[in-house]
């Protein structure tokens, strides 16, 4: 490995200020190393965008440096990062909308950093076995790292690549005490995905910077279980056999918990919108009697094991692939071909999915369909042929027997009885 001890020249308004100047030399270092990965710790507002940014720019004029990859997670990061880099120096770095886009860029010489998603990446991967950028120089920078080191996309990327330098940006990084359960024990925690802490800014050091701003958490109690009660009310409780105890033992112990709301609970609050208002206050208390009488009934334990937080972005993306294939009824695409689509990973979308919508991807089309289908019948307008072919089954007799599963009897026969 050749290095080189020649200045470099950056021309940019952003200058790194704080421990960034520090960071950035410390990454490139460990690049001239010849270091495999090394990981660096941020807190949230501390600027690892601009860190990274520098870093890149200056292992991008490396003479061994091949290509710097920047790697997000989520589509829409790879448009703010590209914003962010074209602000700190219009032109410098590459983006893309496709896998074709990135393989484009991937064989360009003069395409030295390039902004894309893993999902993307992983595509490329996938369909270009023995491709020769797998043997070229890499630095592959991967934001928001703890995000993106568990799974089959990260495992592909650093099995594929042969030369590469791996540095993983976090402010939130896995440890053993926080790991859980990985999938696989190599890469366990941050530190064994990415390789050493390499340089730390912590909330302590950004506030004594003033980089960000101080905090203070005030406990402030509202309500005394005990004290609030009368005697009238827990007869009430009483009779409706009402656990109130049970909620509030439960309740003390999680800031929050989401539950998928069942036919029940959707007409108690469907209701409070039809009322007239002159009883509106003691229906609201009659309602609330009943919602506290479903949470005593409630699983709690099932409930606790069972949630599963989806950010905001994976939701946004499932409503997309929901919307998506509801209006493509006819069209038939596999899991893996909806997750390029979007860019999302095919686990985390069918998690999602069953999780937003209560089914799998394919049981919720399909129950879908056959309610299409059940429509189109009572209309009357169409043929059970024509029904068939409208929803996307080819084959008419497996839309039969599909229908008969849900409805208890053949379109033909459901088309006579409405």
């Amino acid at each position: 490995m050749e290095n080189s001890n020649k200045p470099f020249k950056l021309v940019s308004p952003y200058k790194p200020t704080g421990d960034q100047p520090e960071a950035i030399a410390k990454l490139v270092e460990g690049i001239k190393r010849g270091d495999k990965g090394q990981t660096l710790l941020g807190v949230t507002g501390s600027g690892k965008t601009l860190t990274s940014f520098k870093t890149a720019r200056l292992a991008s004029k490396l003479p061994y440096i091949d290509k710097v990859l920047f790697v997000v997670d989520r589509k829409d990061l790879d448009y703010q990062t590209m914003k962010e880099y074209d602000r700190f120096e219009k032109g410098a770095a590459n983006s893309n909308t496709s896998t074709t886009i990135l393989k484009r860029q991937l064989e360009d010489p003069d395409a030295h950093i390039i902004i894309t998603t893993i999902q993307k990446l992983a595509t490329f991967i996938k369909k270009n076995p023995g491709h020769e950028v797998y043997m070229k120089h890499v630095v592959i920078i991967f934001d928001e790292c703890h995000r993106s080191q568990f799974g089959d996309m990260h495992t592909a990327i650093v099995k594929n690549f042969k030369k590469y330098h791996l540095f993983g940006f976090t402010g939130t990084p896995i440890f053993s005490v926080n790991s859980g359960r990985a999938k696989n024990p190599e890469f366990f925690t941050t530190g064994q995905t990415f390789g050493d802490q390499l340089h730390s800014y912590t909330i302590v050091d950004a506030i004594n910077d003033k980089n960000v701003l101080p905090f203070r958490v005030d406990y402030i109690k509202t309500m005394d279980v005990e004290e609030e009660i009368t005697d009238e009310m827990r007869r009430i409780l009483k009779l409706l056999s009402i656990n109130l105890t049970r909620i509030s033992e439960f309740a003390g112990k999680q800031d929050f918990y989401m539950v998928r709301a069942n036919e029940t609970v959707q007409h108690i609050f469907s209701e409070l919108y039809t009322v007239q208002e002159h009883i509106k206050p003691s229906y609201i208390r009659i309602k609330l009697l009943e919602l506290l009488l479903i949470l005593t009934e409630m699983d709690f334990d099932r409930i606790k094991n069972d949630y599963v937080y989806f950010s905001k972005s994976q939701r946004n993306c499932t409503r997309q692939i929901h919307d998506f294939i509801v209006g493509h009824i006819k069209e038939h695409y596999t899991i893996e071909e909806l997750a390029e689509r979007f860019e999302i990973s095919p686990t985390a979308m069918k998690r999602c999915f069953k999780g937003m919508y209560g089914a799998p991807v394919y049981a919720y089309l399909r129950t879908y369909r056959l309610q299409i289908a059940e429509k189109l019948l009572r209309e009357g307008n169409l043929s059970v042929g024509e029904i068939a072919t409208e929803i996307g089954y080819t084959n008419p007799n497996k839309f039969t027997s599909a229908f008969r599963g849900e409805y208890g009897m053949t379109p033909t026969e459901y088309k006579k009885n409405v």
